[in-house]
């Protein structure tokens, strides 16, 4: 499989931790998260979704999977099930 995107956590203009993705060739980031981001992005195989630990408004910690593509919010639960289990479903 050749990748296309590098994903990472980076800081905006405000100083939070969000995950963005790059053209492996270079090129201009593009935010992903859209919440805080408290882990590292775990990319699913195919690239299309990004689960991480999220830091909602109101100070929850949410586990979410977005999609890389729309950045649309696939599925959030509270973290007590495993990234392992989150990262199955999203395939």
């Amino acid at each position: 499989m050749e990748w296309v995107w590098a994903f990472y956590i980076g800081q905006t203009t405000e100083g939070q931790s969000k995950i963005f993705k790059v053209p492996a060739s270079g090129g201009k980031p593009v935010e992903v998260s859209g919440d805080v981001s408290l882990s590292p992005p775990f990319v699913s195989p195919d690239g299309k979704h990004v689960v991480f630990a999220a830091l909602v408004n109101d100070g929850r910690v949410l586990i979410k999977v977005v999609s890389s593509e729309t950045r649309k919010v696939e599925r959030q639960m509270p973290p007590k099930e495993t990234f392992d289990t989150v990262v199955h479903s999203a395939n």
